[in-house]
């Protein structure tokens, strides 16, 4: 995508819906992350193996990986975290912003030179 994009909802039982579905996405992210802390905390860090390490290791990235991914979607603002409002994908940051921080000029951009 080059150009921004813009996603309103005029409907208030549309917006329960988007509402609705975001949530639930953003919580089924949060419990596999939760999932996968649990198994990384289950090591010994003391006598851990090298096997071991490598799977702490995987974890580590899969949590990180996801969380990257949570906060690039358009289910939450990248700025102020809302689920609640109307989204708007800036192609230079590769995320989805509310329109009340763009409103609000909240939305930082890297000078370009």
């Amino acid at each position: 995508m080059r150009k921004y994009r813009v996603v309103c909802l005029n409907n208030s039982r549309l917006k329960e819906i988007r509402r609705n579905l975001r949530l639930l996405i953003f919580h089924a992210v949060w419990d596999r992350i939760e999932a996968l802390s649990a198994l990384r905390d289950g090591f010994d860090n003391e006598f851990i193996s090298s096997a071991d390490k490598v799977r702490q290791g995987l974890i580590y990235t899969e949590i990180r990986d996801l969380q990257e991914a949570l906060e690039k979607s358009i289910c939450q603002c990248g700025t102020c975290k809302s689920v609640e409002n109307d989204m708007i994908y800036f192609p230079s940051l590769k995320a989805w912003h509310c329109t009340e921080c763009d409103h609000k000029k909240l939305i930082w951009f890297p000078r370009l030179e």
